[in-house]
This record gives C-alpha cells, sequence and structure tokens, in this order.
C-alpha cells in the first residue's frame, strides 16, 4: 500500500491530535539523535511488516513533518525461498536462519555467509507459525491446545520467541497469527489470554515489570485488498514503572 493510499485514512482530531503527540514523545525518549530506533523480525517471511513500516515513516514525514524511522537490524527466516528473497529485497542488515539461533550471541548470517553477532532490537515482529491452527488444516482440532502445551511449530517457535524477548528484553512487541488463537481452549482460556500473561509475567524471576497487551483483529480488505483476510496482531509494551492498566492502555491509545 503506498504512502498516499494511507493518506486517505482519517481519524478524528482529537485522536489524531494524541497520535502526533506520541509518535513526538517517543522520538523524544527513544529514538537516538539521528531519530532512528532499531526493529528485529522474526520469522521475517516477507518482510511484510518492514514494508509497512516504511510507508508509515513516509507518511509520518509528509503528513506530520515528524522524521522517525525504524531501521531493521536483523531478521530471522527459516525456508530457504523466503530467505532467497530477503537477502535481495529486505533492508536488514543481518538475515539469519533459525529463530532459536538468535539465543546465542552470534548466529550464521546468510548476508555475509559467516557467523554475525546478533544486533540489539528495540522492537520486534513475529509472525510466527500459524500451520498448526489455521483453518486450512485439517488436523487443527487436533492442535488446539499446541500454543499452551507449547507443541508442534506453532506453540513451539512462540516459546523460542519469548525466550529470545526474555534475553533481550525490547520496549515492545508485535506478534501476528491466524484468529484461532481467539478461541477457548481446553484450558478454559484463549491462546490470547495465555500468551498476554506470558509476557505479563516474563520477567517475574528478576522482579522486573513484564509487558502490557493488547489485540486487534485486522482484516486486509479493509485497508485495501480485494480478498478478505482476517489477522490477529498481539501489541504488547513494557509495563511503565509504577503505571497501573488505565495508564499502559492511554499509552497505547
Amino acid at each position: 500500500m503506498a504512502a498516499m493510499e494511507l493518506s486517505h485514512f482519517k481519524m478524528p482530531a482529537p485522536l489524531e491530535q494524541t497520535y502526533v503527540r506520541g509518535l513526538k514523545s517517543f522520538k523524544e525518549h527513544f529514538a537516538d539523535e539521528n531519530g532512528e530506533y532499531t526493529l528485529g523480525a522474526l520469522c521475517g517471511g516477507s518482510d511484510i511488516m518492514r514494508i509497512a513500516v516504511s510507508e508509515l515513516e513516509l507518511l509520518w514525514k509528509r503528513k506530520y513533518d515528524i522524521d522517525v524511522s525504524f531501521p531493521l537490524v536483523f531478521t530471522a527466516e527459516v525456508d530457504p525461498k523466503k530467505q532467497s528473497f530477503l537477502k535481495v529485497e529486505s533492508s536488514a542488515t543481518h538475515i539469519f536462519g533459525d529463530v532459536a539461533d538468535l539465543l546465542s550471541v552470534r548466529a550464521p548470517c546468510a548476508r555475509t555467509g559467516n557467523q554475525g553477532v546478533v544486533p540489539f532490537a528495540g522492537g520486534m515482529f513475529a509472525g510466527f507459525p500459524c500451520q498448526d491452527r489455521s483453518a486450512q488444516n485439517p488436523n487443527a482440532a487436533n492442535m488446539v491446545g499446541c500454543v499452551q502445551k507449547e507443541e508442534g511449530r506453532t506453540g513451539g517457535v512462540l516459546s523460542t520467541i519469548a525466550a529470545i524477548c526474555k534475553q533481550n528484553a525490547p520496549t515492545f512487541i508485535i506478534l501476528e497469527n491466524v484468529t484461532q488463537l481467539l478461541q477457548k481452549t481446553e484450558s478454559g482460556i484463549s491462546d490470547v489470554a495465555y500468551i498476554a500473561k506470558k509476557f505479563a509475567t516474563i520477567y517475574d524471576d528478576c522482579q522486573e515489570p513484564g509487558y502490557y497487551s493488547i489485540d486487534r483483529t485486522i482484516d486486509a480488505m479493509d485497508y485495501g485488498s480485494r480478498n478478505a483476510r482476517e489477522r490477529l496482531y498481539m501489541a504488547k509494551i513494557r509495563f511503565c514503572a509504577g503505571a497501573d492498566e488505565k495508564e499502559m492502555q492511554s499509552i497505547f491509545d
């Protein structure tokens, strides 16, 4: 979607004013002296999140004269075909393979062909595997509990992503998956609720605040796609010291 198309989306004036203040505050308190804040992509796929962020950067500059950027310092993608695509198309400084490799200080880098130091990223995106819970999977009914049991590709990769986030402590995380994660499981809670609790308590062993979570279902058709395709986005931001849930909701807004 081009930046000019994004500019057609309107928001009420009071909300837009809050939005602009939030962008300026983010740049002041989090971005470096060049107005940059680093990002990392886990399960990078076709680099869609990076493309979306690039369009937002153009919109912020053109519409609000706010010059802030989010350079992608690494992406991790295990699929060889997608990795080949990323080497040509992605702006990522480092391209790694299996996300589990990022638990080490150094990991094999497809961009250079050598071991590379895993750089710090202030924010992370992760469109972790959805096949186990997808409606297109004929065995999906038998995989309903895989996220909470940390089984299969969906549950196993999510568990690794949580371990990476615990190790690196990014300011915010955005997870993406299928809307089936909203359904209650045999445990009595949905996978979304389980994931929210997991990240809220992720630093309990070192008595540090975890992440406040909010989830949204987004249909691609509402943003210019010809086809309906609902996806679930789970955004997480580190709790500010002393902040309560109402204050964290205000930060998200």
